[in-house]
């Protein structure tokens, strides 16, 4: 716990905040906060082979994703991942609509859930202390057999969603790619981030332009989206000074 502490607040911050984001999902927050504690640690070549400050932020950031998607959900009626889709559904099947009125129309129900998200999380504990005892042993299989699982399962979930064999290829070009920037040190995070918010990205810009008649200008007089763009130009700045300093 004294090792991890650090990284377990580091990944809670991380993902609740990427989680209140809409469309990040657990995924993410868990690269990111598994990222930045790599990239803090004082022994960033123990990462990779069994690094339990590694395990702690990356599940410590997946987990705080989960609760944080509840934000966008109830109070903007976006859906932060599938998960809480899913949950929009069944509300929308009762007749509730997410948004900022639930919490004045159907308070008790909002609690409610509030309290099922805890007794969840309190279940959890228990079912990971006495489940651990059982799934440590997986740890010991061979990784000759389990990484051929993998692959199988990859293959099969890309050619699922589509029956397309074109998602295979897609699928084994970006396993080449993978496996090339893990040889060639480069940080696959960034990128998967990217993927995900790329899409998200042009669209908002499309929207944007549509609604200033395709003037730039909203980017900077608009006060939350000005200090989006300070905040961007602040971290790569500080970035290119931190690498110059140690090159």
């Amino acid at each position: 716990m004294k090792r991890c502490i650090i990284p377990i607040f580091r990944g809670s911050v991380l993902g609740a905040f990427l989680g209140s984001i809409p469309g990040i999902g657990p995924t993410v927050g868990a690269y990111m906060s598994y990222a930045e504690t790599k990239r803090s640690s004082k022994n960033p070549s123990s990462f990779g082979k069994g690094a339990i400050e590694g395990v702690a932020a990356a599940e410590s950031g997946n987990s705080a994703v989960c609760g944080a998607n509840m934000i966008p959900l109830l109070g903007l009626g976006i859906p932060g991942d599938a998960v809480a889709a899913i949950i929009m559904g069944a509300f929308m099947i009762q007749g509730l609509a997410p948004g900022p009125l639930i919490f004045q129309t159907h308070l008790d129900i909002i609690y409610g859930f509030f309290m099922a998200l805890i007794l969840a999380n309190i279940a959890n504990l228990f079912i990971g202390l006495i489940g651990i005892r059982f799934s440590r042993r997986l740890t010991n299989i061979s990784k000759v057999m389990i990484l051929p699982i993998v692959l199988i399962l990859c293959f099969t979930g890309s050619y699922a969603i589509n029956a397309s064999f074109f998602d295979l290829k897609v699928t084994f070009l970006f396993g080449v790619l993978g496996y090339l920037m893990t040889k060639f040190s480069f940080p696959i995070a960034p990128m998967l981030i990217g993927f995900i918010l790329g899409p998200m990205a042009e669209l908002s810009i499309r929207q944007s332009l549509l609604i200033s008649q395709g003037s730039l200008l909203i980017f900077f007089t608009r006060p939350i989206a000005l200090g989006f763009v300070i905040i961007t130009i602040l971290t790569i700045i500080y970035t290119l000074i931190k690498n110059m300093r140690k090159s």
